[in-house]
């Protein structure tokens, strides 16, 4: 079903935020932060709609550059679902039942693949308002927030309905801090009104339109961002004349996502659930079959011997659907193993793929063992080098989603990016350095899911006390020898970047009862704040902050403060085994 394949890398720049953007049909291109904006004709581009485009999160839309080859159902599977779909898309609404459709499935059933092609038949036929695919995945600057959800579906309004444009980009001039209102007041102003002004002005469309947002599971769940994007469009699509504008929204069935949706009028929303009753058995066996085809065709594996039509036997294909427990993801997974290199034998890997097998009873466990078996190809020498580099990649996301790590994982690993990059080579059917973007493209959420759940994932886990222990002990030695000041351009940022570095680790070092362990001081760091005994009430954190800045309490010596780091050399000695 899924046909994905990773973005092509260009080039990275750290924390740089230079773009350039092109926008198709009526839109604009845009470059560097400055952004220099050229319009379709002799005349400059609206000064609302230059405020407009700059807000643009350009990858979360279904037909951005970036999300070139994304995933899509195979032509043969989903077709029940789909036409259910259009078919819903299609049917005039006279009062406001059913004008949202929301559908919900675990990690890995196909939620991405049937929103991008069901925006792309939308948008064939002309009923596309517009889109936004949430990823926390992705590293694509905005994909994970709501912030810049309103400005990016404005834009494309502008586009799917030109009548708009005027409107908007009037809302835009009249407020230039529009883009910093309520979500429910940003949808008011840039869609809502745009469009009951441009209604009237215009003969009314015979078909209502569309409005596709993907994972909204994905988007982050600070400030209460989740609520707020439902909230903001429903309210906004029940006061469009008429009732021409849909909302198709999908994510995982996570509790506070349900009790979102139960807030609203029963009558409004339409619930679909990827369960049996679309046969997705059925479905993942002609992907299946249709894959291994396509792999016959074209692996160079194939050019060199006479094609066996029987491989893979159907017993092979009965095992991978039984494996897959109705969930496209695994297998994506598998195929993308067996096809991601040509210098492999693929026979051998689905026979090597068939043979792993542990027998738990357990949600994911066959994607698991998928999981671990390709990280078991690692080197050994290399693993530890590895899940450092995923758990650096994981922790700059959180201090800042936009940020170009590449020259600072360089620096802090002290590899060159090639070296980087060729260390995350045995990973490459589930991520790759994306150059553009200057971090790692990871193929899917649940891979993050696993990395960071110690009981899927055991050895391979990137929040662990080990690896985090030596990420702070790096760090350390950064600020002190003045590395860190080389790690970003024009020494901006350094030593701050690095403190967060250390911040978010020290969140994953064990709590002791060994009074001279860090765990300790860092919990006693959190309700004491008198410096008389600097073991037990100092934090971690703010010991290397004193040393980065030079700023220390009165009458304490820099000697105290690093006798106190040398001990955390040892923490790793510390750790039970069990931990």
């Amino acid at each position: 079903m899924e046909k994905g394949k990773p973005a092509q890398p260009s080039s990275s720049m750290f924390f740089q935020n230079a773009k350039d953007n092109h926008f198709h049909g009526t839109s604009h291109f845009v470059a560097h932060e400055h952004k220099n904006y050229h319009g379709s004709g002799s005349q400059a581009l609206d000064e609302g709609i230059r405020l407009l485009v700059a807000r643009v999160v350009e990858g979360a839309m279904h037909n951005s550059g970036e999300r070139f080859d994304a995933p899509t159902c195979h032509e043969e599977t989903r077709v029940a679902l789909q036409e259910d779909l259009l078919g819903w898309a299609d049917e005039l609404v006279n009062d406001l039942n059913q004008l949202v459709t929301w559908l919900y499935g675990p990690a890995g059933s196909g939620k991405s693949a049937i929103a991008q092609t069901i925006a792309q038949k939308l948008d064939d036929r002309g009923q596309l308002a517009a889109s936004f695919f949430f990823s926390r995945a992705s590293g694509s600057e905005g994909r994970g927030t709501e912030i810049d959800f309103v400005a990016t579906l404005a834009h494309q309004l502008c586009q799917t309905n030109p009548a708009t444009e005027p409107h908007i980009a009037a809302a835009v001039r009249k407020n230039p801090r529009v883009f910093g209102l309520t979500l429910k007041d940003q949808v008011n102003r840039l869609i809502v009104t745009p469009l009951i002004a441009a209604s009237t002005s215009s003969s009314e469309s015979s078909r209502p339109s569309v409005i596709v947002v993907d994972g909204l599971d994905e988007c982050r769940k600070e400030h209460d961002a989740q609520r707020r994007v439902v909230d903001a469009l429903i309210l906004g699509l029940c006061q469009i004349t008429h009732h021409t504008l849909k909302l198709f929204i999908t994510s995982r069935p996570e509790d506070n996502i349900v009790t979102i949706f139960n807030r609203h009028r029963e009558t409004l929303l339409r619930r679909m659930e990827l369960n049996n009753e679309w046969n997705p058995d059925d479905d993942i066996r002609t992907f299946l079959a249709a894959s291994f085809a396509e792999i016959r065709r074209s692996h160079f594996y194939f050019r060199r011997r006479p094609v066996d039509e029987r491989w893979p036997e159907p017993s092979a294909i009965d095992t991978l659907v039984h494996r897959s427990s109705g969930q496209f993801i695994y297998a994506s997974v598998v195929l993308k193993y067996i096809k991601s290199d040509e210098n492999y034998d693929p026979v051998a890997r689905l026979t090597t793929i068939l043979r792993l097998n542990d027998n738990k009873d357990q949600p994911y466990a066959e994607l698991d063992i998928l999981y671990k078996y390709v990280f078991s190809q690692i080197r050994s020498a290399d693993r530890n080098r590895v899940l450092t580099i995923l758990s650096l990649d994981q922790k700059c996301r959180e201090i800042d989603s936009s940020s170009r790590v590449a020259i600072f994982l360089s620096e802090f690993m002290g590899m060159h990016m090639d070296g980087i990059k060729f260390c995350l080579l045995p990973l490459v059917s589930l991520l790759v350095w994306d150059d553009k973007l200057g971090k790692i493209h990871y193929m899917h959420a649940s891979l993050l899911d696993f990395l960071q759940d110690q009981s899927r994932s055991n050895i391979f886990c990137i929040k662990s006390p080990t690896l985090a222990a030596g990420i702070v002990r790096r760090a350390i030695e950064m600020i002190e020898d003045g590395t860190a000041l080389k790690a970003s351009p024009n020494g901006i940022l350094p030593p701050l970047f690095e403190m967060h570095v250390i911040s978010r680790a020290c969140d994953e070092l064990p709590f002791l009862q060994d009074q001279n362990s860090w765990g300790y001081i860092l919990a006693k760091a959190t309700v004491e704040e008198s410096f008389k005994d600097l073991k037990i009430k100092t934090s971690l954190y703010e010991v290397v902050e004193m040393i980065g800045t030079q700023v220390y309490p009165d009458g304490l010596e820099l000697a105290r403060y690093k006798a106190l780091l040398a001990q955390f050399s040892f923490i790793d000695r510390r750790i039970p085994e069990s931990a």
